[in-house]
C-alpha cells in the first residue's frame, strides 16, 4: 500500500511482483506393520516446501541533468520441512473392499528457514559521484527440528492383492518456540574508480512474526533482529 501511495506521488514511478508463493511436496512414503487384522503401526516421511518472491523498483526523476536514480528490492522466503512420523491405525471395515482408517502418532519436523533480500541503489548521474551504486544483501538460516503430534481420519480402497490406495486427512500440532540463527550480510559502494566492499556476520539473530501498522491499516510481518522489534505488533 505505501508502494502504491508512493508511485502516485510526484516525480516517482514504481513497480512491483508480489506473487503469493510457489510450493512444492512430494508424497509421503509410509513402512506399515499390521499387528491385528484392526491395527497397524506405520512409519512415514514426507516433504514440503513453500517460498515467496517479491520484487520491488522505485525510480525517482530529478527531471533535470541529475536524471534518475532508482531504487530495487528482491526477497526470498523459503521454509521446507520433512516430518517423520510414527502413526497408529485403528482399521474400521465398511465393506470388503473400503475401510475407514482412524490414524493418531507423533512425529518429529526438520525445518529449515531461508530468508534472504538484496537491496541495490543506483544514480548515474549523481553530482561528484557518477555512475554511484550501492548493494546490500543478507542471509538468514535456521534450521530447527520440533516434536509435535497429529491425528485424523482416511479411506482406503483395496484395488488388487497387497494393494490399495487412502485418502487421509490429518491435523498436525507441531510448534517451533524460537527460530534463530546467524545472518551473513554483504554490502558493496561504488562510483567512477572508487570502489568498497565489506562483509560480515550477525549471531544469534531471531525470526520474529506479528503485525505492523501504517496508516490505519495493519499487516502481517516477518522481522529478523536480535532483540524483539518495538515496532512489530505481538512479535513472537
Amino acid at each position: 500500500r505505501y508502494y502504491r501511495w508512493l508511485g502516485e506521488q510526484s516525480n516517482y514511478s514504481t513497480q512491483s511482483d508480489y506473487p503469493f508463493s510457489h510450493s512444492a511436496f512430494l508424497p509421503g512414503l509410509e513402512l506399515e506393520w499390521e499387528i491385528t487384522s484392526q491395527i497397524s503401526l506405520s512409519l512415514g516421511a514426507g516433504y514440503f516446501k513453500k517460498s515467496w518472491e517479491p520484487r520491488l523498483t522505485v525510480t525517482y526523476s530529478y527531471g533535470n541533468d541529475l536524471g534518475t536514480d532508482t531504487l530495487q528490492q528482491s526477497f526470498k522466503r523459503e521454509v521446507a520441512i520433512v516430518p517423520v512420523t510414527i502413526t497408529g491405525t485403528y482399521i474400521l471395515p465398511v465393506h470388503n473392499k473400503l475401510d475407514i482408517n482412524l490414524l493418531a502418532g507423533l512425529g518429529y519436523y526438520i525445518t529449515d528457514f531461508s530468508f534472504s533480500d538484496e537491496t541495490t541503489y543506483s544514480w548515474p548521474n549523481a553530482p561528484e559521484q557518477q555512475n554511484y551504486q550501492y548493494t546490500h544483501s543478507t542471509a538468514f538460516k535456521s534450521s530447527p527440528g520440533v516434536l509435535g503430534f497429529h491425528f485424523g481420519a482416511g479411506l482406503e480402497i483395496a484395488l488388487f492383492s497387497h494393494v490399495s490406495m487412502s485418502v487421509d486427512v490429518l491435523y498436525r500440532i507441531a510448534k517451533v518456540a524460537k527460530i534463530k540463527g546467524n545472518v551473513d550480510w554483504k554490502e558493496s559502494t561504488s562510483w567512477n574508480q572508487y570502489q568498497k566492499s565489506d562483509s560480515g556476520t550477525l549471531n544469534d539473530q531471531t525470526l520474529w512474526y506479528g503485525r505492523y501498522t501504517w496508516a490505519g491499516t495493519s499487516y502481517f510481518r516477518a522481522a529478523i533482529d536480535g532483540t524483539q522489534p518495538a515496532w512489530l505488533e505481538g512479535a513472537r
